[in-house]
Parts: structure tokens; sequence; C-alpha cells
């Protein structure tokens, strides 16, 4: 029988989403090339069919800087996939990291004092503890050179991947159903995102209002995941906006959406809008695109490097090169379909696979230097 290594995962962030969607995919293949450990919540984690280190302890707690490296005991690999890193040193061959984006460096005067004193402490704690970081993009690893070089020459690019079983083209079953709960319009653009300002929804908002003031009405709606309540917490630039302009009709929030039921708003929408201002990989396009969905997005941080040409670009801080292209994809239906049945295949590129074989195989190339 071939040894396997053994391997500590934190996985307390599973059930979030992002770094939640990287660590749920990797699992199924890092149980085959190693004797996997996991520390969380032992009723969330069941499924997963691994020993559990049972916590309750929550991710970026006080219990951060040395339960971790208590419970992980002796191993050949830690792994924390994120940048909340033991200070209290696990007894392991290598420690790993993912480093996602520096969203927070690269906006430093947008923290708060706590918030400044959390990163110092876990990311300065990352850039002397790990042997290996992988991180998403080439543009977050252009901005540890630039926030931490002494990471540099540990860091590994690999990007990440669609789960194609989920997200695909349009198919006979949920659509009636889904589009019934959620209110669906007949002719939408979609958004879908987290509440921080970076997202930039003010920017689609703004877009297309000047397109109605310009063409006037239309039968196309905005749709947006998530409840408006939660959201006005997130952004109240982005509701006032809404209130101030009278687009109480033109655009709804769907209030929360089942993780089965995101695939069928993509293949719905007229057109899935990306307007964020900094992101360290940018999956939603993708995932629009597997399932044929047109795509448009913002030029900003990682986006053009994940999305090639196979999208529509404008310039986040300029609404009204998105109003332009309202206008354009309004008149010519053909364009966006053209670009959605190149893309459907094109974003194959993308799999979950091949991002797990990239991490196994530095793991095992520097386990073999320990």
């Amino acid at each position: 029988m071939q040894f396997k290594p053994k391997m500590v995962l934190d996985v307390r962030k599973a059930f979030d989403s992002g770094i939640g969607t990287y660590i749920r995919n990797l699992i199924p293949f890092l149980k085959k090339e190693f004797t996997l450990e996991l520390i969380g919540a032992k009723n969330e984690l069941e499924a997963f069919d691994c020993k559990i280190l049972e916590t309750d302890s929550k991710a970026y707690s006080l219990s951060d800087f040395y339960l971790p490296s208590i419970l992980s005991g002796t191993t050949d690999i830690f792994w924390t996939p994120h940048f909340n890193y033991p200070l209290l040193p696990p007894k392991t061959k290598l420690k790993v990291s993912t480093v996602y984006d520096l969203y927070h460096k690269a906006n430093w005067d947008l923290l708060s004092l706590k918030q400044k004193l959390t990163y110092t402490v876990f990311l300065e704690n990352v850039s002397r503890q790990a042997d290996v970081i992988f991180t998403i993009s080439d543009f977050t690893k252009e901005e540890i050179a630039r926030f931490y070089p002494r990471m540099l020459a540990k860091t590994h690019v690999i990007h990440l991947g669609v789960d194609f079983d989920v997200f695909k083209p349009k198919q006979t079953g949920l659509a009636p159903e889904v589009k019934a709960r959620y209110s669906l319009p007949d002719k939408y653009i979609l958004f879908v995102g987290n509440l921080k300002p970076n997202k930039n929804i003010i920017a689609l908002l703004k877009a297309y209002k000047l397109w109605i003031e310009e063409k006037g009405p239309t039968e196309i709606k905005i749709v947006i995941t998530g409840k408006k309540d939660g959201f006005r917490i997130g952004d109240n630039e982005a509701v006032d906006y809404i209130n101030s302009n009278g687009l109480e009709n033109n655009v709804s929030f769907t209030g929360f959406v089942e993780e089965i039921h995101l695939p069928v708003l993509y293949q719905n929408a007229w057109l899935f809008v990306f307007p964020s201002l900094y992101e360290g990989f940018g999956l939603p396009p993708l995932e629009a695109m597997a399932c044929g969905c047109p795509v448009t997005c913002s030029k900003s941080a990682s986006i053009s490097e994940i999305c090639q040409d196979k999208t529509f670009y404008f310039d986040g801080h300029k609404p009204e090169e998105l109003k332009d292209l309202f206008i354009k994809f309004n008149s010519n239906q053909d364009l966006l379909d053209q670009n959605a049945s190149i893309a459907v295949d094109w974003v194959k590129r993308y799999n979950w696979e091949l991002t797990a074989e990239k991490h196994i195989n530095i793991l095992h190339d520097e386990l073999k230097r320990k």
C-alpha cells in the first residue's frame, strides 16, 4: 500500500462563498493523495468522510493564534487556506497558506484601526512562517510583490476552476419553479456578488439610469442576488440610489438564493454584469459563461487576465461606457449570442481537476525538499 503523507486542512470557512468554493472543490482530490484531516465543526464536515479535528471556534477569532496548531498534532502538511495562519507554529514539515487577494492592503485607508491591526499581524505571520503560498492569479502575485516581497519566492499561481456539473447551459427542469420563487422578470441583467464597495454595483445602477434616460423605458430589468436589507448594510449608496432615482420597479432583490438555483439565474439572464474594481480572481463571470450567459466586465485587477477576450469590457469608473454597451447589445442580440456560444466552450479550461492536480504536484515536490 502506497504511503500517503498526512495533511491537516483548516476548513472552518468551507461553507463561505469564495473561500468555501475553493475548499469544497479541492477536498475530494486531496483525499486521494493525502491522509486528510479537517479542522472544523463535526456536524458540518461529516459528508467529506475524513477524520475531523473538531472545534466550534470560528476563523479570525483569538483562538486562531494557537488552536489549529494544538488540534493538528504532528503532521506532514499543515494548510490554512487563508491568511489566518496560527501564530503558534504547528508541528509539521510543510507550512502552507493561500492568499486570494490583498484588497485590504490596497485599500488600507478604508479600514478601521482594529482591521489594520488584524491584517498586519496575520499577513506578517504568513510571510514569515509559510513555506508555500498559493495564490489564484498573476494579478495577486503582483500585489504580493508590491506589499510583501519576501513572500514572492514561495508563491505559486494556480487559477481556480468551475464546477461544470453545476454550472452548465440551460436545461429543462427547474427554470419555471426558480423563476417563480425569485420573481424573475422575463428579461433581466444579473448581478451576483457580495456587498463590499469594490464590487461597484453603483456603476451598474448609474449605467442603467443613463440608458433609460437616453433611450426611454425598457422591458429589461436588473436582478440582484441577496436581500435588500442585508444589502443596505453593505452598500447604502446603492440602495439610496435606487430609491432616489425612481428605480424601485426596475431593480429587484432575490433574497437568499439556494446554491442549486444560482445556475438557473445565470441561464435565464439577458446579460451578466461584473463591474468589480478589485478581484483576486473573479469566478462569477466564468460561472455565467459556463451557463451560456453573455458577460460584460470591468477591466480592473485580475478580470482581464481571467476572462481574456471572451467578454465585453468597460471601465468600472465610467458608467457611461457600460451604458453604451447596453445600447449596443439591445440593438444586436446576435452579438451577445455569438459571444456566449464561444465562451461556453472556452471556459472549460478552468476545471477543478486541473486546479487540484497543480496544487498536489507542488505539495509533493516541496515535501521532497524537506
